[in-house]
């Protein structure tokens, strides 16, 4: 009631709430935006780990993942009288340079966009879980396993001005299984 009163005065009462309430809403669109920033980031950066890890697998196939045409596990090889396992998990940081377009900076991968930080990863740790080596093909669930995780830092911007910076650890599970 009172607000009907204050917008429909004849004073030119009304034209600094009118304006508050827009600066209140495009400061409110501004957080939205930032979440929307932050949601695109850690998406891409998720998946660019993944492709990395395929890309980095598929170029390692023969020497990892041979076994697993004829439907037995991958990354084995003869030594004298018994299998060893073989396995390599190769550069996926080159990789994700490349995807990402991201820079070395120390043990940190940085990705400008101008003068500032986009975004920043590093922590990469990689636990390659190999098949077993004569597999039951009753169990489906005993595959070559990949778990990648990756922290991603993220500066949070509002009006211009980075007033913190988001931590997330990813974690990116990757399995391997026969086609066959």
């Amino acid at each position: 009631m009172i607000l009907k009163k204050v917008l429909r005065d004849k004073q030119g009462l009304g034209y600094p709430l009118v304006a508050a309430i827009v600066l209140v809403l495009l400061m409110l669109m501004m957080v939205g935006y930032e979440y929307m920033r932050l949601q695109i980031i850690g998406y891409g950066v998720r998946d660019a780990v993944q492709s990395a890890v395929n890309t980095v697998a598929t170029a390692n196939y023969e020497t990892s993942f041979g076994g697993l045409k004829s439907g037995y596990s991958g990354g084995y090889e003869r030594n004298e009288t018994v299998w060893l396992p073989r396995l390599s998990t190769g550069d996926i940081y080159a990789e994700l340079d490349r995807i990402l377009g991201t820079s070395p900076n120390g043990s940190r991968h940085t990705k400008m966009a101008g003068d500032a930080k986009e975004f920043e990863v590093y922590g990469l740790t990689v636990d390659v879980l190999n098949a077993p080596f004569k597999p039951d093909h009753s169990i489906r669930a005993e595959t070559l396993a990949i778990t990648t995780r990756i922290t991603l830092e993220v500066p949070l911007w509002f009006m211009g001005v980075q007033v913190d910076v988001m931590t997330a650890d990813l974690v990116i599970a990757t399995n391997f299984v026969a086609k066959f």
